[in-house]
């Protein structure tokens, strides 16, 4: 049974990926997490897409998680292999998403718990309903941080609230985390959250999209690049998109609309 479902917009630019998996309630389990990583990779590839957004098909819920049985069980058995195996397709998944030549987008509503939220942490834009919960519980489950949590969380909200968050297992709303950066939008439901959605991909796909291609590049070799090659990079960007003839195109019409 799939445990995912794709739809493409009317242009075929975008391609909204839906964690579908009621009964597990899209726990991050094997056969989830291969799916999505299968469907990421296919829109990665796709030259006619744009913008990939992930959405939960259920109201209720976004991710629950990685599955606990499955984890009860390799730890049981002590079953490493088993566990470096679902460990290594969550990963290649995280490094598809952050490093995706696309625009990426999630939507969290109902709850999205642990790597149910990690997992999606590397997006380009996270937008979220406000009634959203989440958890970092992983000290009480006698593990450590994992799925990117140790990565993206300081860096999104600084290592103070981090250890919060992290040490005391509390579950959080969004409206909680309204000021954090953790998010770049909250609404109010999910309604909304979609016509933002959509409206936000309208955008993007009309925009000049190599463009945003290399901005999204330096923004995340700003993380660690020194301002010097920083500085050296900007001016590579801007100096290869000067040599195609779309930018005179459109210096040109934001002239004329300037002069209007």
């Amino acid at each position: 049974m799939s445990t995912i479902k794709t739809i493409l917009n009317d242009d075929s630019a975008t391609m909204y990926i839906y964690l579908d998996s009621k009964e597990t309630k899209n726990s991050l389990d094997f056969s989830l997490t291969t799916s999505l990583l299968e469907e990421v990779k296919r829109a990665n590839s796709d030259p006619f897409i744009k913008t990939i957004v992930f959405l939960s098909a259920h109201r209720a819920f976004f991710s629950s998680g990685p599955s606990l049985s499955g984890l009860l069980e390799i730890a049981e058995n002590q079953n490493d292999e088993e566990l470096k195996k679902i460990l290594d397709v969550l990963n290649e998944l995280i490094l598809q998403i952050y490093h995706s030549p696309k625009v990426t987008i999630v939507g969290f509503n109902g709850y999205a718990y642990g790597g149910g939220m990690n997992v999606f942490l590397g997006c380009d834009y996270r937008i979220t309903v406000e009634r959203a919960k989440f958890i970092e519980n992983f000290h009480s489950m006698g593990v450590t941080a994992d799925l990117s949590s140790s990565y993206f969380l300081p860096r999104l909200i600084g290592v103070t609230r981090t250890m919060t968050i992290m040490l005391s297992g509390d579950l959080f709303s969004a409206a909680d985390a309204k000021d954090w950066g953790l998010f770049n939008e909250i609404v109010s439901s999910n309604k909304d959250m979609k016509e933002r959605i959509e409206k936000l991909c309208e955008k993007i796909n009309t925009v000049d999209f190599p463009s945003i291609q290399g901005t999204k590049k330096l923004l995340k070799n700003s993380l660690v690049n020194s301002l010097e090659s920083q500085l050296a990079l900007e001016s590579e960007s801007l100096r290869n998109r000067f040599k195609h003839e779309e930018v005179a195109n459109r210096l040109r019409a934001t002239l004329n609309y300037s002069l209007i």
